[in-house]
């Protein structure tokens, strides 16, 4: 299974602002020329949308919200229905719940060894609400830039040393599409979010595929699912040739391939979820499987590929948690690991032969993101107003059945903002702060 860093960030949408973005295409500049011929959506970078076939029928999720789980006394589901098992949270392993609000807790503190920004960067630009990572390259969204049309901005360097390489824009952009509301990227391919896209309709957002081929960004195609306020875009995630794009608003994610340098749509899931489940404001996938939160519900639901086919084999839901607390609002997941964020708490979850399991509540306090690389794990808690933010972020590690809290990541001159976004790699932790009409700063934290 190919190794990935994921970061999933689930935040309101947001409008911030209007203008439109150029579009050109060379090192150092904006990054948004027009595709070739063979190109998804052909020689002008069309949107692909979703068609009425037998092959992009949607898995349809439990369609009524009451319906999702009965939680028993202790916050656990116990039914939901034939389509797929519950996992109601059965606990496991040594782990302790942490609150970095304790400084006695979780061992040392890390700092931060650079500081990485834009070399345009603007009050209101929003820089940092989302950041990847992979290989060399570092991908920062900036979904205020240019007054809310939005860019992503590209670093190449080693963990304690960055330099910008490209300002990557849409080919179409527009007054607040919010590009770069969240982005993805694995093996030179990004997928960047718009969700306040409004073409082919008001707020139908959209999803824009990028490649990097020699130090420049082209893009390769644009990804639309053609519904009214749907929100596409809000949350992305990439796993080599699949991409998967969150459309809370029309309560759906959308899974969609790669042949031959053609992006195509494969399948519409939970196509029947409540109206007030946000089904799809937080995705990841890792090879055939396929996590999506729905924090309206409370759940996160599992999917599987076999084939070209999707079909819906778990929903997980939150031991000891409240109903409906949120649960679903961020999902990192990495080869058998899952960390899920609720309001006030974030759950470690494992695949194993009997199927997923909830091994313990590893945090407890707000969570705006979460990522997972390998055996360690941060979780961001970036927000102006919920409890916690701006402070210290914990470094999670796990062992074969417990996950623990290593160290905290702390920089000096935060905001509240500080940890609305995070990723890692092998050796560094990256967190994104943005808070206000702040140009936005990300951190980078040598790992131990």
């Amino acid at each position: 299974m190919r190794h990935l860093t994921l970061l999933l960030l689930a935040c309101a949408s947001a409008t911030f602002g209007a203008a439109c973005a150029g579009s050109a295409s060379h090192d150092g500049g904006d990054a948004g020329s027009t595709p070739d011929s063979t190109a998804g959506g052909g020689s002008d970078g069309g949107a692909l949308g979703s068609g009425n076939d037998s092959s992009t029928s949607p898995v349809d999720a439990p369609s009524d919200r009451a319906d999702l789980a009965t939680h028993d006394a202790d916050g656990g589901s116990s039914s939901m229905g034939a389509e797929a098992a519950a996992v109601d949270g059965a606990t496991g392993g040594g782990s302790t719940v942490f609150n970095v609000d304790a400084a006695s807790e979780g061992g040392g503190t890390i700092a931060s060894s650079t500081t990485v920004a834009p070399s345009d960067g603007l009050d209101g630009s929003r820089f940092g609400w989302s950041i990847a990572f992979g290989g060399s390259t570092l991908l920062v969204g900036a979904p205020g830039a240019m007054t809310g049309a939005g860019a992503v901005y590209a670093f190449a360097g080693d963990g304690g040393t960055w330099s910008e390489t490209s300002r990557i824009v849409a080919n179409d952009g527009a007054a607040a599409a919010n590009f770069g509301a969240s982005v993805a990227y694995d093996l030179d391919t990004a997928v960047i979010g718009a969700s306040g896209a409004s073409a082919p309709l008001l707020y139908s957002g959209a999803a824009y595929v990028f490649v990097q081929n020699a130090g420049k960004w082209n893009q390769q195609a644009k990804l639309t699912a053609g519904t009214l306020s749907s929100y596409l875009g809000d949350a992305v995630a990439i796993s080599g040739d699949t991409a998967i794009v969150g459309a809370p608003g029309n309560v759906s994610a959308y899974v969609f391939v790669r042949a031959a340098q053609s992006w195509s749509l494969q399948q519409q899931l939970g196509g029947s979820v409540s109206s007030l489940s946000d089904f799809g404001k937080a995705v990841a996938i890792d090879g055939e499987t396929a996590l999506v939160g729905a924090p309206g519900a409370g759940a996160v639901y599992v999917f599987q590929r076999t084939g070209t086919s999707w079909s819906q084999t778990a929903m997980l839901t939150s031991s000891g948690g409240a109903g409906h607390d949120g649960f679903g609002t961020c999902v990192a997941f990495h080869g058998a690991s899952a960390l899920l964020c609720a309001q006030g708490s974030v759950y470690a979850f494992q695949l194993g032969a009997a199927g997923w399991t909830q091994q313990a509540k590893v945090f407890s306090g707000f969570s705006s993101a979460g990522a997972i690389s390998g055996s360690k794990a941060v979780i961001g808690r970036g927000c102006s107003s919920c409890p916690g933010a701006g402070l210290p972020l914990p470094l999670l590690t796990s062992t074969s059945d417990s996950w623990t809290q290593t160290a905290q990541l702390v920089a000096s001159g935060t905001n509240a903002g500080f940890g609305i976004s995070v990723a890692l790699s092998s050796t560094h932790a990256f967190v994104g702060e943005t808070q206000g009409d702040a140009p936005g700063t990300v951190y980078a934290f040598p790992l131990p």
